[in-house]
């Protein structure tokens, strides 16, 4: 319960805390048949379906600006005429200082559990 105490303390406290964090994270929660990268220079980061090529299924995980909220992006697709349904995003968010009760791996365990894969490349 000391993280309750510690609500007001950032979880990160550089882009570095955050990529170091998500590389362990992501290698030890990302289940076999897929892979993570990188995504630009941003705090992205692509989890694909190995071998998928179009359409694409991925998920996706980013750490906002100021390092205080991780997204996990999940079910959107780029299907049908560009409108509102495609730049309005499906995606679960924690408060980074929550990492310290609910690791980045149990998030992402319950995505890959409960959450269809983002489907691009279909129109």
């Amino acid at each position: 319960m000391d993280w309750m105490t510690r609500l007001h303390e950032p979880f990160f406290r550089s882009r570095n805390d955050v990529e170091n964090y998500l590389s362990q994270e992501l290698r030890a929660a990302v289940p076999e048949g897929w892979e993570f990268r990188r995504a630009g220079e941003e705090l992205n980061w692509t989890i694909r379906k190995q071998g998928s090529t179009f359409p694409q299924e991925s998920y996706a995980v980013r750490v906002t600006v100021g390092l205080d909220l991780v997204i996990l992006y999940h079910g959107n697709s780029d299907a049908g005429p560009f409108g509102l349904r495609q730049v309005l995003n499906s995606a679960m968010v924690i408060d980074s200082v929550l990492l310290r009760a609910f690791s980045l791996r149990q998030c992402l365990a319950k995505m890959f559990a409960e959450c269809e894969p983002n489907v691009y490349g279909l129109t």
